[in-house]
């Protein structure tokens, strides 16, 4: 079966004991579906060559004998025989990997022909947790940032149906936080990220040429030809679902100028490594190597949803934030001020402080984010015996 967890989703050489085994799984599979079959004329129906069913009688006779039938029992019963047809059939699979493999990497020289090729045939999945794990987590970001639930709970449906039959890694569809400035919608995705152990990759929309060379890449011949940097950290870690934070959605760019023309922007590069049917072999612009996105988790930040076009949309989980209450900030307050104030008498002291000048805004009519509060704590730390107005 093929590797989920592979970074590349070309052909791959691995070891001859590795292929061994999978020719082995596939042969007993093939060899399970045979024996529903009644007719030895129903046979060839399966599409198998004569040297298939040879093989798959020696299989039949290695896996009758005492034991198990793992390939400990193959290497003892072709030992005795001595003939190891299966083993022929993995070196030569290895063999057209290999030079595939070759093939396919041609084009690259130098350092990135060795980055290449050290990641080809690895790959491993962060953020596994299992069911009872899954539920810790969850409450520790709810007691961080409770007025996150909506944006949880989206993670929590598809982690308890992931985690239904044991540890899972972390995985979600991708999601659009649309909500109010300076709530932490931002800072949320990049706790989700530490608590669950993957990379976090910050981009930000608004940066020059709505950063969709910073996603995708540029290809080669440009002036500042480089891989993107999700391509670039899954190469670096290793981990097939790191976690992509977007922000700024709402400034998405229809297209890029540049010397050679306008270029498709931001949303066409998001839409093609997000959707499932193209991000399983997205090629990537700068190394022209089909990498496995489907594993990737994406988490895309906003304050209005008005200017995401709407194919974009159509392929995301767009989850409303609202504001968090006075309550909400109060303990935000506190969090920050720990951090800070070692004195506690004065920490409660200045948290209460703060938390009238929310309560005199509401009344107001002014709403207050965390943004503010964390610029009123960093204010406090250089003059701790007065209560800075937010």
């Amino acid at each position: 079966m093929p590797n989920l967890n592979r970074i590349f989703a070309a052909p791959v050489p691995t070891s001859p004991e590795i292929a061994l085994s999978d020719l082995t799984l596939r042969l007993t599979r093939r060899r399970t579906a045979l024996q529903r079959r009644t007719r030895d004329r129903e046979m060839h129906d399966l599409g198998l060559t004569e040297e298939d069913i040879g093989v798959m009688i020696d299989l039949d006779t290695a896996l009758a004998m005492e034991g198990d039938g793992t390939l400990h029992d193959l290497a003892t019963f072709y030992a005795d025989t001595g003939t190891d047809p299966l083993q022929g059939c993995a070196k030569a699979w290895h063999t057209r990997r290999a030079a595939e493999v070759d093939r396919q990497t041609a084009h690259l020289e130098g350092r990135d022909a060795k980055i290449i090729r050290a990641a080809i045939g690895k790959g491993r999945v962060g953020g596994v947790v299992s069911r009872d794990r899954l539920h810790e987590v969850l409450a520790e970001l709810h007691a961080h940032a409770p007025w996150m639930a909506p944006a949880a709970a989206a993670i929590q449906r598809v982690m308890e149906h992931a985690t239904a039959h044991g540890p899972a890694p972390l995985h979600t569809p991708p999601l659009i936080l649309v909500g109010p400035p300076g709530i932490g919608k931002s800072a949320w995705a990049r706790d989700v990220a530490r608590r669950f152990h993957v990379p976090a990759i910050d981009i930000d929309i608004g940066s020059t040429n709505g950063a969709v060379f910073a996603i995708s890449g540029t290809e080669r011949g440009w002036g500042s030809a480089a891989p993107g940097r999700v391509v670039s950290t899954i190469l670096a870690t290793q981990v097939v679902n790191p976690l992509v934070i977007v922000d700024e959605l709402d400034k998405l760019p229809q297209n890029v100028s540049s010397t050679r023309g306008a270029l498709p922007g931001a949303a066409e590069v998001l839409k093609s490594m997000i959707e499932p049917t193209t991000a399983k072999a997205w090629t990537c612009p700068y190394y022209r190597m089909p990498v496995n996105l489907t594993r990737v988790a994406w988490v895309m930040t906003t304050n209005s949803l008005s200017g995401i076009p709407l194919p974009l949309l159509d392929r995301c989980k767009v989850v409303t934030i609202k504001d968090p209450t006075p309550a909400d900030l109060h303990a935000a307050t506190c969090r920050m001020l720990s951090d800070r104030v070692p004195d506690p008498d004065l920490r409660a002291a200045l948290a209460e402080g703060i938390a009238t000048q929310v309560l005199r805004r509401r009344r107001q009519g002014y709403r207050t984010s965390l943004r503010q509060i964390a610029r009123a704590v960093a204010q406090i730390e250089d003059r701790p015996q007065r209560v800075w107005e937010i």
